[in-house]
């Protein structure tokens, strides 16, 4: 039995049926006016078929930014707000300082969002089998790369040199993070362990770069050229770190391929930036 909770949203996981159902009787009935407390109908989920909330059962459960697959416990991030009707732009969730100097905290700013996507929970092996850590790594740096291609069309960066360095950093510090990750302390407390090879990793991260300034960034007026010079750059990369990981395990290439064009990533080919 697992009972999770953070501030009012709460999360709770048993193998036996029952058990829930006495907990859902129990956190519905009951309460009074007085006590303040409630649950909020339309936004409680199941993975069976119950009497209150989702009347059907998901396979998938949100529950604070996470998607966890109630089939084999494995954890993605719910990157869903991104493609909210409120927000019709990527720039729009981003605080841009015009009076500095935009092109100083061009990465920076994204960083904030990406640490969270790269928890030790999301790239432990022990909970999550090589491909969904692999998809977990793709997303995070798609949505960075995004918001790294939002940020510079809002500044408009001219400069194709300046923005490629940029992107390079990005991807090596990123892929460090990634390796790093089960080995902080949270990751050492519970004993992750990173299923991926650093290559496997730089692959796939080189692979959501070159995405987002291809098919994304050079769709924008200001962004056509310089997204094509960069995307072209970064296929080289791809195109040699693939050569060594093909003539030592062509299948893992497979994998990552198959990672890249999945259709769980159809939420962040969404955004507009």
């Amino acid at each position: 039995m697992i009972f999770i909770r953070q501030i009012d949203d709460i999360f709770f996981a048993s193998t036996d049926r029952e058990v829930t159902s006495e907990f859902t009787r129990r956190m519905t009935e009951g309460w009074d006016e007085a006590s303040g407390f409630s649950v909020n109908d339309a936004k409680t989920r199941f993975n069976y078929v119950a009497n209150f909330g989702t009347r059907e059962g998901m396979r998938i459960i949100p529950w604070c930014g996470l998607m966890v697959d109630t089939k084999t416990l494995e954890i993605r991030c719910d990157f869903s707000r991104y493609v909210h009707p409120r927000l019709s732009r990527l720039r729009e969730s981003l605080s841009i300082d015009f009076e500095a100097h935009c092109g100083q905290g061009l990465a920076g700013k994204a960083w904030t969002c990406f640490r969270p996507k790269i928890h030790p929970i999301l790239m432990d092996g022990n909970i999550n089998s090589r491909r969904n850590v692999a998809l977990n790594v793709y997303q995070a740096s798609l949505l960075l790369a995004l918001k790294i291609c939002a940020h510079a069309l809002a500044i408009e960066v001219q400069n194709s040199n300046f923005l490629l360095n940029i992107a390079q950093n990005a991807i090596c510090r990123v892929s460090e993070l990634v390796r790093r990750s089960p080995a902080s302390a949270v990751g050492r407390e519970h004993s992750c362990k990173q299923p991926l090879s650093s290559r496997e990793v730089q692959f796939l991260v080189v692979h959501a770069f070159t995405w987002a300034f291809s098919e994304r960034f050079s769709l924008y007026r200001g962004g056509k050229v310089t997204g094509r010079l960069i995307s072209a750059v970064l296929k080289n990369s791809i195109q040699n770190i693939e050569g060594e990981l093909t003539s030592c395990t062509p299948a893992v290439v497979n994998m990552l391929v198959s990672v890249t064009k999945c259709n769980l990533n159809e939420v962040l080919w969404k955004i507009k930036l």
